[in-house]
């Protein structure tokens, strides 16, 4: 793939406690057997380390992935979610949706507590920008959530990340020219689990 690429990679399927923060889900049983997938579906792609969002959900994806491939793994804080403290529990996907569509199109105002969308992407980037300047070389795989990736790669892509974010699974991945500023390969988990509780990010 040409110019600098970088793989982002949205965790596998937590167990879902809606009485707890996101922020502390784990991955559940399903969810590690699609973490392997996750792995073998990278196994052509040459990334050279493992980078995590520090979220339980995420750090054991690029845990799992990373042992399959014999990488190490960096958790990098900045790689976290979109932090929405006050966006309460949604009992269906299309309520799930329609919360993230609002945060999408008003990107610019802190909607649900803690950030903005464009603040999150700027803070996402910003960690992007020094892994690309630090001397590690290779094809970086970054391991972090949806709302956050989407806001970040379709920005760079010129894309509405409305869209962008519905198509990516528990686990999925992109991988991103920053050159050519287009998303140049993708894959998503083929599910034959049920499908998971929408409030998953």
């Amino acid at each position: 793939m040409p110019g600098p690429t970088i793989l982002l990679a949205k965790h596998s399927q937590p167990v879902i406690d809606p009485t707890t923060s996101p922020t502390t889900w784990k991955l559940s049983t399903p969810g590690r057997r699609r973490a392997l997938a996750l792995a073998a579906s990278l196994e052509g792609s040459g990334p050279s380390k493992v980078f995590s969002s520090p979220e339980p959900k995420a750090l054991e994806t690029a845990e799992i992935v990373a042992t399959v491939l014999r990488l190490d793994v960096e958790v990098i804080d900045d790689l976290r979610e979109h932090a929405r403290p006050a966006l309460p529990f949604a009992d269906t996907r299309e309520a799930f949706e329609r919360a993230i569509g609002d945060a999408f199109a008003r990107p610019g105002e802190t909607l649900f507590g803690g950030e903005s969308v464009d603040l999150a992407r700027v803070r996402f980037a910003a960690a992007v920008e020094r892994l690309l300047t630090s001397p590690r070389a290779g094809t970086r795989l970054l391991v972090t959530h949806g709302t956050v990736l989407a806001a970040f790669a379709a920005h760079v892509a010129g894309l509405d990340p409305a869209p962008l974010w519905r198509r990516l699974d528990l686990p999925s991945w992109i991988a991103l020219d920053l050159d050519a500023r287009t998303i140049v390969d993708s894959w998503r988990v083929a599910r034959t689990e049920s499908a998971e509780s929408p409030a998953t990010s």
